[in-house]
């Protein structure tokens, strides 16, 4: 247990360190290309607001896994319209996935209503929702389904890509893992995005389950007992 909170920690100073130095880095080429235009100056600039923005999504992933951990899953409960959840929160990032030319199929059945906090389940679908996107290459295609049993709430997303290599499909939901560690830095992932949405299933006494087929698809499934 030490050992894994010491790598942690490890883990959590390189990730606030990097964009730090490489902000500081891009602030010192900027002040030696004073003389330039604005205009050219601006790529500096840019690169700077990536980082500070990176670094920021990083804290505020933080602090927000931490309030998961201290939340009472019995205080302040109200009756949530997953089904209404779960279209607002598909369709808020219909750019991002216009951008990629990735067909989104949805299969919401309607009147889903769970006892639970917005807040937090409106973090839960959007982590897997904006997961899917980033790891599905352009023209691929992301599945999206929501049903209701006697028995349980389920939540399903599923996306094409090049899946998760089995030795690592028990590791995607440690803290600041990342399956492609180069590709999310770069779009500037966090790593505490699945780590956030298993904590918050496992507040309602869920569960959480990925399956993926290499060079196929990956499918992330959320049950939680009624």
């Amino acid at each position: 247990m030490y050992d894994r909170q010491m790598s942690f920690f490890s883990d959590i100073a390189h990730e606030l360190r990097t964009p730090l130095t490489v902000a500081i880095t891009n602030l010192a080429v900027l002040e030696s290309h004073r003389a330039e235009s604005v205009e050219s100056q601006q790529k500096w600039i840019d690169f700077m607001k990536f980082q500070l923005n990176r670094l920021t999504r990083l804290v505020n992933d933080m602090l927000f896994l931490e309030s998961v951990d201290a939340w009472d899953p019995y205080e302040g409960l109200e009756q949530v319209d997953l089904s209404s959840l779960v279209d607002r929160c598909v369709k808020s990032m219909g750019a991002l996935i216009e951008e990629k030319r990735i067909t989104l199929i949805t299969n919401i059945q309607e009147a889903v209503f769970m006892n639970a906090h917005g807040e937090l389940m409106t973090r839960l679908i959007s982590v897997l929702v904006d997961n899917a996107i980033k790891y599905t290459p352009e023209g691929g295609v992301i599945s999206v389904s929501l049903s209701q049993s006697v028995a349980a709430t389920v939540l399903t997303v599923e996306n094409t890509g090049e899946g998760i290599e089995p030795e690592n499909l028990n590791r995607v939901f440690d803290r600041l893992f990342r399956v492609s560690k180069s590709r999310s830095r770069d779009e500037g992932g966090s790593g505490l995005g699945l780590a956030i949405a298993k904590s918050v299933v496992e507040k309602y006494g869920g569960s959480i389950s990925v399956d993926s087929k290499v060079g196929e698809k990956t499918t992330f499934q959320v049950r939680i007992p009624r």
